[in-house]
Order: C-alpha cells, then sequence, then structure tokens
C-alpha cells in the first residue's frame, strides 16, 4: 500500500453458466468500491460455469491468476461477495489465508474487511470457510441422493427457457417434455449465430428490444423483460439449446435429453444435436474466455487495436510483440507501441493494408478449404477422452470415499489424471472454436462486398481468427513503404 491507496483485486464465481449471480457479485463490489475514496481496483477475475468444491474437475483460470496477484503482493484487498466465491475445499482456504497473511493482504465480504493478523477476524474466516466446506459436502449428497431418476429419465423440469414450449400429458396434466417454440427459438438461433460472429452483446440486446422483442414472461416480468448484454449472453452459453443436461453443476455425460436441440434447425434430430452441441462449445470457448473483458471495450470504434502487434526486433533477437494502441502522432491519428513506443504508423495506411490482405485471401476460390478447417470430429474426440478419463477418477474418489484407497494414492491419481482431463477440455475448446461461421460466410468470391457490409467489432473478430498484423519500424521518408507491413495467417505460422 501508498500513498494511503488500497489496491483492490475483486473475484467472482458461479456454477452455472446461464447463473446470474456473477455479474451480480461484481455490481456489489464496484459498488463497496465506489463508497470508499481511498479504494482503487487493480483487477477483475471472474470464472463462470466453474465449482469450487474438492469435487470440481474443471480449472479455475481466474481463481489462479488472483493467488498469483496475491501472492505476488499486487494487491491489499480481495473482494469477495461471499467466502463460498472464492472455494469450498479446505485445501484452497488454507492456501488462500497463508497468502493473505504472508503478504498482509486483507479479506472483503458482505460488506466487512478481514485482517487475517487479528485473530478474531481471522476466526470468523476460519468459520465461514468451514461452513462453506461443509455445505459443498452436504449438497453433493442431496443431490446424489435427489437427482438419479430425472438424471437416468432425461426428461426435464420446471418452466422451459425462452426457445421451448411445454408438452403437457392430456390425461394427467404432468409435464412430458419441451419443444422448440415456433417463434422464439429463431430467436435462439439468430443471437448465437451473432455473438459467435463477434457483435457485441450490448448490440444485439438493442437490435431485439427495438424489434419488440421481449424475454420469457416471469412474474416480475408478465410481458417479458427487456434484453440487455447479461441476457443475451446467458441465452448464448446456456448448454440447454444444445439439450445438454447439467447435473451436480456439470454437463451430464451418458444421459441423453428428451428434449430437441434447437441452437441449429435441420431436419434431423440428431444432425441438429451435433451441429447445436459443436457451435454451444464454441460459444462457451469464446464468451467464457478469461481474457474477454467484462467492461465496454472502446477500441471497437478502431479495426486494430489491441490486435496488430510491433515487430521491432530488441536486443536479445526477440520480436517485440508488444501490442498496438492508438494515438495522435503530431496530429495523425496513428497505431503505436503500448510499450516502448518502438513504432508508430498512420492508422489509415494500416486499416488499408490488412483490410486488402485479409480480403485478397477470402476472395480465393480455395479460401474456404484452406481458413476454415473441419475440426468438429477431433473437438468431438477431446470431448470424448475428456470424459473418459474423468469417469475413471471418479471411480478412484468412490474407492476413497469408501475407504478402499488410501488418501496419499488418491493425490498420487489426481496428480496424474487431471492435467490429463484439463489438457483434453482445452483441446476440445480449441477444436471447437477453430471453424467459425463467419469466415465461411465471408470465403469465396464476393468477399469484399460481404466484409464491407460487416460492423467493425465483426470485421475485427475476423482479423482475430485468421492472423496476427505486425507494424514493422520504418527509416526516415518510408513510412508509406508496404515492406514494413505483415500480416501472419494462423493456420500457416504460430500466432504472436
Amino acid at each position: 500500500m501508498s500513498s494511503g491507496i488500497v489496491r483492490v483485486g475483486q473475484y467472482g464465481r458461479a456454477s452455472h453458466l446461464n447463473e446470474r449471480s456473477v455479474d451480480d457479485q461484481l455490481i456489489e463490489n464496484d459498488a463497496w468500491v465506489a463508497r470508499e475514496p481511498t479504494w482503487r481496483t487493480v483487477w477483475v477475475k471472474r470464472d463462470d460455469g466453474r465449482s469450487a468444491s474438492k469435487f470440481a474437475t474443471k480449472a479455475r483460470p481466474g481463481w489462479e491468476q488472483a493467488m498469483t496477484s496475491i501472492e505476488a503482493g499486487e494487491i491489499d484487498l480481495l473482494l469477495c461477495w461471499e467466502l463460498s466465491r472464492a472455494s469450498r475445499d479446505r485445501r484452497v482456504f488454507a492456501a488462500l489465508f497463508a497468502a493473505c497473511e504472508e503478504n498482509n493482504v486483507k479479506i472483503g465480504v458482505g460488506g466487512r474487511v478481514y485482517d487475517l493478523a487479528d485473530e478474531e477476524d481471522a476466526f470468523q474466516l476460519d468459520l465461514q470457510a468451514a461452513l462453506a466446506v461443509r455445505e459443498s459436502g452436504k449438497t453433493q449428497r442431496r443431490v446424489k441422493r435427489g437427482s438419479r431418476s430425472s438424471l437416468a429419465s432425461g426428461r426435464p423440469t420446471g418452466k422451459p427457457p425462452f426457445g421451448y414450449r411445454p408438452i403437457r400429458s392430456p390425461e394427467t396434466g404432468k409435464l412430458d417434455n419441451w419443444v422448440a417454440d415456433e417463434e422464439t427459438a429463431p430467436i435462439v438461433r439468430e443471437i448465437a449465430k451473432r455473438a459467435l460472429a463477434g457483435e457485441p452483446l450490448a448490440t444485439i440486446a438493442t437490435d431485439l428490444n427495438e424489434r419488440g422483442i421481449r424475454t420469457r414472461p416471469t412474474k416480475k416480468f408478465p410481458e417479458g423483460a427487456e434484453w440487455d448484454g447479461i441476457r443475451v449472453r446467458r441465452v448464448a452459453i446456456n448448454p440447454t439449446y444444445a439439450a445438454y443436461r447439467v447435473h451436480n453443476n456439470e454437463i451430464a455425460t451418458g444421459t441423453e435429453a428428451s428434449w430437441p436441440a434447437i441452437l441449429v434447425d435441420d431436419d434431423d434430430p440428431g444432425e441438429a444435436r451435433k451441429k447445436s452441441r459443436d457451435l454451444h462449445d464454441q460459444l462457451v470457448a469464446k464468451l467464457c474466455d478469461p481474457r474477454r473483458k467484462s467492461y465496454a471495450d472502446g477500441s471497437t470504434k478502431h479495426l486494430l487495436v489491441n490486435i496488430a502487434r510491433c515487430g521491432k526486433t530488441l536486443e536479445n533477437g526477440e520480436m517485440c510483440r508488444a501490442r498496438c494502441r492508438r494515438i495522435k502522432n503530431r496530429g495523425t491519428p496513428s497505431y503505436a507501441c503500448e510499450r516502448k513506443f518502438c513504432v508508430a504508423r498512420t492508422q489509415w495506411l494500416v486499416d488499408t493494408f490488412v483490410t486488402e490482405v485479409v480480403i485478397g485471401r477470402l476472395e480465393r476460390d480455395d479460401a474456404l478449404e484452406l481458413l476454415v478447417p473441419d475440426e468438429s470430429g477431433r473437438a468431438n474426440e477431446a470431448r470424448q477422452e475428456a470424459a473418459t478419463l474423468q469417469a475413471r477418477l471418479n471411480r478412484f474418489y468412490d474407492q476413497a470415499a469408501d475407504d478402499k484407497l488410501s488418501d496419499e494414492g488418491l493425490a498420487r491419481i489426481e496428480a496424474r489424471l487431471l492435467p490429463q482431463i484439463k489438457a483434453a477440455e482445452r483441446r476440445a475448446e480449441q477444436h471447437a472454436a477453430a471453424s467459425s461461421p463467419l469466415i465461411a460466410e465471408l470465403a469465396g468470391p464476393g468477399a469484399r462486398e460481404r466484409w464491407e457490409r460487416l460492423t467493425v467489432p465483426q470485421q475485427r473478430e475476423v482479423i482475430r481468427i485468421l492472423g496476427v498484423p505486425i507494424i514493422l519500424p520504418t527509416g526516415r521518408g518510408k513510412w508509406r513503404d508496404p515492406a514494413a507491413l505483415d500480416f501472419l495467417w494462423h493456420h500457416e505460422v504460430e500466432a504472436v
């Protein structure tokens, strides 16, 4: 801490991808920071669709980044809406408390700041941690006992989400299934397509509202609510639309949902389900990327801000690789290296070069084959590998619970299998994201006309998918030299 300023790190988490609480948690944290004149938020980390119990199988990249920052002494205060958002695992709590105590980092929970150097505050945190761990175990037991029947049947429960309507038994009136709603299912497909194409979620929401489209009616909003970016995001990443069942905070494997998948419209239900699941994986990889900004990105007004990279060769022989921002260079809008001002090039010149390079490649007859490989098979293989490894690990957990496997033995097995599971899940996300419907629609003759109809955010998304623009240094009087610009294609070389 310096000059009386408290450096604040915020963390939010929710177990379900379509759960609203992460946004609500961060809004509460922001309001708390705004009330404290000396507090300054230095980072915000979040994990959507990630369990924090000891039974969790997916990594929490946001939490890992938060712990790294705490251990590096980069913050003075960690804010969580409640302590269970940080973890439900006593081993993680032990590591957190040790790191905070060693680096003099306080923890803010529910409007109160706790100092681990104070024995009463430390006791209160220990008590909250114990309750979070206890609740995790009770929830695990309840879910296993109460959901076996509905999980085995594959039938839905409760009110259908936006895009579906219920089918009830004429004899009993009980819910039999969900089917696609003829009016709202096309809206779900539209949201998914536009979100994957890189259109800002707030822009999609504004368009839906202007067309008079509302969300599913609820008790609070009998006519349906207006859309916003958060509601659009929930629809885009909701696994229900890919006919996935969610069990114990995870997509259930081995159980097929009885309702149809509606993210992709296809007369063949099996093909619709397969294509919808591939599309869902792409949306999750895109919208749940921890590198994605949670707040408005003003750079979307300019084509290459934070996309172009500095190509100057440093003293160690490596490329600078820093991102380029937009500046006024002697009154002229330009892109410049954000690190050391290694390079600065006139904006319209770089935009024109990159646009022509991209359109030139998209207009080729073989563009579709070259730029959009069929990755769906590899994505499914990776998902199946992850599911097989997870099922194997779950059997070892059951053995440990029955005292048939020692803690030391389980720890060795976890150390071997968990990295393999995480690696397979990463491969599945990468392969699913490799094929972009936006590129498929652009590629081929007439690409220029289709490119010009795109919004700037969509054009930026195309450039991100295809490669990396490189801005190289120029000599005096050579600012127009095209040799001082380059474009590295992802399918040809490793991305910068």
